[in-house]
């Protein structure tokens, strides 16, 4: 950490003494680690002030919201309700699980097709597959049932280069399915559409109907064309009161560096940070509570 911060220093060309610093991370870290990067920076670097938050709490704030349900998937799901800026940890879901899985079950469809994609430099091939040629289907079972019938409105071939091409099939939507059914994944977990149901069931009746309707994404895999109208209609089924609505900025690849700009510039930034005297203050500890939600 301490080079990576020295690099984006001097690429940035700035003296850190001179800032304050939103860290922001994946997942959530212990007390421990936290203290270790706030010495980091205090001790190491003399910044100004730090703020340490999670990613998908701060893509909320790219969305100019202050309540809903947070759902950033990329290498990692987490599905994470907030209530006016709180975050309802009842209603908390998060699992290991997305761009990894997504990407060794598309190699395992390519592998019957005698395409061998499996060492590190063929991942970002399969990476490329799955940000270009894939799709959810509002319908699984009807999707397969139309490729049998007519394979030709969705077969393609994608050309890696000059003398290779890779043909595609119902690997397009076959691979991305274990957003919803992670048993094709082989995991044994629920679906992110029960996920984002069960944060709603946990806030409280009050505000379950906003919620409801205050759904937003987050992260690489939810660009993948279609994610937003199949995930309204899985929820439709399990909340039919409540017309569900799920919102997808055509930014939120980058919702959580965004967010991040967003809070680092109004009053929230002031109130959590952490300032260099505070630290050195109080004998080098981290305030209680003071950690990545």
């Amino acid at each position: 950490m301490q080079g990576f911060l020295e690099k984006i220093f001097k690429d940035l060309n700035i003296d850190p003494v001179e800032y304050e610093i939103q860290l922001v991370s994946p997942r959530p870290l212990n007390e421990k680690t936290q203290k270790q990067l706030a010495s980091l920076l205090f001790d190491d670097f003399g910044v100004r002030a730090v703020n340490m938050a999670h990613q998908s709490i701060q893509a909320m704030y790219a969305y100019n919201a202050h309540s809903g349900i947070v759902v950033d998937l990329g290498e990692r799901m987490d599905v994470i309700p907030i209530v006016d800026g709180y975050r309802v940890s009842a209603g908390v879901s998060r699992a290991p699980v997305g761009g990894p899985q997504m990407r060794q079950k598309l190699q395992h469809y390519l592998l019957g097709r005698n395409y061998s994609l499996t060492t590190f430099v063929d991942s970002f091939v399969v990476r490329s597959v799955i940000e270009n040629l894939s799709y959810m289907s509002r319908n699984f079972d009807r999707e397969l049932e139309r490729y049998r019938r007519k394979p030709e409105k969705i077969d393609c071939v994608l050309e890696l280069n000059a003398k290779t091409k890779l043909e595609m099939g119902s690997e397009r939507f076959e691979a991305v399915e274990g957003l919803f059914k992670p048993e094709l994944w082989g995991l044994d977990q629920a679906g992110i559409h029960v996920l984002v149901h069960k944060g709603i069931r946990e806030c409280s009746m009050d505000v379950r109907r906003e919620m409801t309707q205050s759904i937003f994404l987050a992260g690489g895999l939810s660009q993948i064309p279609g994610i937003r109208e199949r995930l309204e209609l899985e929820l439709e089924k399990l909340s039919p009161a409540t017309k569900p609505r799920v919102h997808a900025s055509p930014y939120r690849y980058h919702a959580s560096y965004i967010g991040a700009t967003v809070h680092a510039n109004n009053t929230a930034f002031k109130q959590t940070k952490l300032t260099r005297e505070e630290w050195i203050g109080a004998g080098q500890r981290l305030p209680q509570p003071w950690n990545l939600s």
